[in-house]
């Protein structure tokens, strides 16, 4: 019985620990928030919420190499978990890594094949490495997904 209520007011504790880490990311306390997810890493080092926030946070401040590593972690821990994909793809995107994040984009919409902004962020990255066919497929594709999709609709003039 012991043991049952230890890990109710565990489960409490990590609880009250991702509130207080996600007000002070409302807040704009990057450091702090960073600090409490960390807090709750030392709890359970498999918390996807903390490991995903901990990889936002790390892009945030232009700590690109870490982001990926808690994203891939995530993604080991939460391999449904189509985010983490989709944040890692930006990175790689930015860093001109353009065949990983093409795999982590299509990974990502795999999970989630309704998530625009990965037929987007893909299609603009299609577009930058000249191949517009592919590109205007993923632009295609979000307005079939989303009519109203403005950016689409710039993309492919």
């Amino acid at each position: 019985m012991s043991s049952q209520f230890s890990l109710t007011n565990k489960s409490e504790y990590i609880n009250n620990l991702h509130r207080k880490a996600l007000s002070y990311l409302n807040e704009k306390k990057v450091l702090r928030s960073e600090k409490v997810y960390l807090k709750i890493l030392k709890i359970n080092s498999n918390d996807s919420v903390a490991l995903l926030n901990l990889g936002i946070i790390a892009e945030k401040l232009n700590k690109l190499d870490r982001a990926i590593f808690y994203f891939e972690k995530n993604i080991a821990v939460a391999p449904g978990d189509y985010t983490s994909y989709f944040n890692v793809a930006n990175i790689y995107k930015k860093q001109k890594n353009y065949k990983k994040a093409i795999f982590y984009y299509n990974k990502s919409i795999e999970l989630n094949p309704k998530n625009i902004l990965a037929y987007n962020n893909l299609g603009t990255l299609l577009s930058d490495i000249r191949n517009y066919e592919a590109s205007h497929e993923k632009f295609n594709k979000i307005l079939e997904i989303s009519p109203n999709f403005y950016r689409a609709y710039n993309n492919l003039l």
